[in-house]
């Protein structure tokens, strides 16, 4: 634990002497607005059935979008969310808002259209969302929208947690403009229990959806989950698509929806989607000249029930006269009509299929006794009425399969060069065709063929969890959204990030250091977007410590303070280069030590992961981690995964072999920084280089107690 008198989370930002030229980030496209690139945002999360909720601050419930509705009748109209469960989401989408107490302005008309939503069903649990950017005002994104958090925890949070200077006239104008609105609509005067339970429906959601942001990043994610090697160009026919749907006031259900998106695939994708139908005709395990693919017999490896041999190779009729299929297959056994059990290895349709299986296992099978167990007339198998009535059955589960790129099992995509094709048919599971992973494969799914992905290219994201980034990223990478968006990191540096091992991620101390400012807030000392838990002799040391060292720069007219809306921590001459546009700067007038309240931190502390989520670059085959000299590569994006590895042959060597491990958690994150610095490693998020092999570009990390040590003259400086 820090005591320097400096809040643990300041980030020592030190610019390298490596310099380049990088973009500052993508543009965006002239001429779409806002709101439809947040109806995109929807609508992916209602094709990737993926919760939307993960973006409203203090909503623990699962809200996975079903159907999105544009330019609504309702009170709240610029778009409305059904949920699975029937849970509505209401929302109002505000490119820029201000908090105000004039019934005319942006804010009072937002919060008038909440109330009369709220006077129609005011027992309902519905919810009411202000989508907005990060550039509003403070008061709505940062004091609003942690007011209403600590209202639905708690709808007394306020009686006995004094609110600072700015949350107090926030908490003053929403309760004031609820108040009057009501009044105007009902003729009826309103109370405190009303009112709590209108805020406690009130979301802000801040959602940076523009072109190079966080969110838009998570879409392009969730897209790749779903099998879309080309992302960006389906969020943005969904971005335009939705400029059309809210003039014709539409509504998009999933099976629109799906039926949309999977027509654009053709059209968006580099390589050519396939149909399962299709690519299994084409295979060979089609029987016949009729270009139909076989259903009526099972060809099974199982364990031997004799001792003679080690394993058996099974052929059976798969169907009664009544066109009912005679076995039942579960877990990993197969229970015939006569009852007795066997043990399955793996299920076929084909003999194709169990010859290609026994050569890939060659090795293991080669000093092994099987026996061969074939069944009587099987000619006409295939042709019989019950094997078309069931080819008709696959078939329309073929259809129903909205995801084809993805796998049966774990729903990640199968980005693999070629894809086995299996039916899913047995007691427990319900039945469904399309592509499964070799590593997911039941020994009762029924293989029906391997089909080759057209002109894949292997990316190292074969089996990348793409939807489990997504979920991370959403409430992730704090410190480096904050690196990217401020003002003070030019293009032609590389700012060398400082790290700290002293955290404790389950601190229960009692105090914690309060912070005053001469023009703003209070604040606390946070330590990694949490206000840090301290001893209370630790916490009075730390704020002597820090008043000591306000006084002597105050009196070198540099004093310490904070940013108005990330909390940045830094002396004046440092932070009025760091800061946004919107930001001002909070001189700091004194630390004091008070008793921590974790109903008062909850307003103060961000959900957001620190360094997490990041990725390891690892072999396949045997798991090490890659090196570059002495750089460990860290990647923030997966989808630039490929370009990077492009990037670094020009150091030489091959990195095809090459996969990505997500660090899915800040406490690993710090395992391995720790690992890597003790090895007189240098980790770097991104790294390319140039020709030479000389770095430039990349973030680099660098060991934060040993750089304050080093300026401080008291060591000498570390290499690397």
């Amino acid at each position: 634990m820090q005591v320097q008198g400096f809040p643990s989370e300041a980030i020592g930002l030190f610019t390298l002497r490596h310099r380049t030229t990088m973009s500052g980030g993508q543009a965006t496209n002239a001429g779409i607005s806002y709101q439809q690139r947040v109806a995109a945002w929807f609508l992916i999360h209602q094709y990737a059935r993926f919760s939307v909720s993960l973006n409203f601050n203090g909503v623990d419930e699962d809200l996975i979008p079903v159907v999105v509705s544009y330019e609504t009748s309702s009170s709240i109209d610029d778009l409305n969310l059904t949920c699975e469960k029937g849970r509505k989401v209401f929302v109002q989408v505000k490119t820029n808002i201000s908090l105000s107490d004039k019934p005319e302005s942006a804010f009072g008309k937002t919060v008038r259209q909440f109330v009369d939503e709220f006077i129609k069903s005011p027992t309902a649990r519905d919810y009411f969302l202000l989508a907005t950017q990060s550039s509003s005002s403070s008061k709505v994104t940062e004091d609003l929208r942690k007011l209403l958090f600590a209202l639905r925890l708690n709808p007394h949070a306020f009686d006995d947690n004094p609110l600072s200077k700015s949350e107090t006239e926030t908490l003053t104008v929403f309760r004031h403009t609820f108040h009057d609105c009501y009044k105007t609509r009902t003729g009826k005067d309103s109370d405190e229990v009303l009112f709590c339970k209108f805020a406690r429906r009130c979301v802000v959601a801040v959602l940076d959806i523009e072109s190079g942001h966080p969110l838009e990043a998570a879409c392009l994610v969730l897209l790749r989950s779903q099998g879309f090697k080309a992302p960006h160009l389906l969020f943005a026919l969904l971005v335009e698509n939705s400029l059309t749907y809210s003039a014709q006031r539409l509504s998009i259900d999933a099976t629109k929806l799906d039926s949309t998106i999977d027509r654009y695939r053709q059209e968006t994708e580099t390589a050519p989607t396939f149909n399962l139908l299709d690519a299994l005709l084409k295979e060979d395990n089609k029987f016949g000249g009729n270009g139909e693919y076989s259903v009526g017999k099972e060809v099974l490896i199982i364990h031997s029930f004799v001792e003679t041999a080690g394993y058996m190779v099974v052929e059976l009729h798969r169907f009664r006269d009544d066109c009912q299929i005679k076995s039942v297959f579960f877990e990993d056994k197969i229970r015939i009509i006569s009852g007795d059990e066997w043990r399955l290895v793996q299920r076929f349709a084909t003999f194709v299929g169990l010859e290609r299986h026994l050569k890939s296992k060659e090795d293991f099978y080669k000093d092994k006794r099987m026996v061969l167990i074939p069944a009587k007339d099987t000619d006409e198998i295939d042709a019989t009425p019950c094997a078309k009535l069931h080819r008709a059955h696959l078939a329309s589960l073929i259809a129903a399969n909205h995801h084809p790129w993805n796998c049966l099992h774990c729903a990640k995509a199968v980005n693999s060069a070629s894809a086995t094709v299996v039916e899913i048919e047995d007691r427990d599971t319900q039945a469904a065709v399309g592509l499964v992973h070799d590593g997911c494969m039941r020994p009762i799914d029924r293989v029906l063929g391997l089909v080759q992905i057209p002109d894949h290219q292997p990316d190292g994201l074969e089996s990348f969890d793409f939807r489990h980034w997504a979920r991370l990223l959403l409430k992730g990478q704090g410190m480096l959204n904050a690196l990217k968006g401020s003002s003070g990191v030019d293009a032609g540096s590389m700012p060398l990030i400082g790290w700290s091992s002293d955290v404790e991620y389950d601190a229960e101390y009692k105090y914690c250091v309060r912070f005053t400012h001469l023009n703003g807030p209070m604040t606390f000392s946070r330590d990694r977007g949490r206000v840090q838990r301290m001893r209370k002799d630790v916490a009075e040391e730390y704020a002597e410590g820090f008043n000591r060292k306000q006084a002597e720069a105050v009196q070198n007219k540099d004093p310490l303070c904070h940013t108005s809306l990330k909390s940045t921590f830094g002396p004046y001459s440092q932070l009025i280069k760091l800061k946004g546009t919107e930001e001002e700067l909070l001189v700091i007038e004194k630390a004091e030590v008070v008793k921590y309240s974790k109903l008062e931190a909850q307003a103060y502390d961000s959900d957001v992961t620190y360094y997490s989520p990041m990725c390891l670059v690892r072999s396949v085959e045997d798991e090490r981690l890659l090196n570059l000299g002495n750089i460990v590569p860290l990647v923030s994006n997966p989808l630039k995964f490929s370009s990077l590895k492009s990037n670094w042959q020009s150091r030489g060597g091959n990195f095809d072999d090459w996969e990505l491990k997500i660090i899915k958690a800040d406490q690993d994150f710090d395992g391995y920084l720790r690992m890597f610095f003790a090895d007189d490693m240098v980790p770097i998020i991104d790294p390319e280089f140039d020709l030479k092999g000389n770095l430039v570009k990349g973030y680099p990390f660098g060991d934060l107690n040993a750089m304050i040590a080093e300026r401080s003259g008291k060591a000498g400086p570390r290499e690397g």
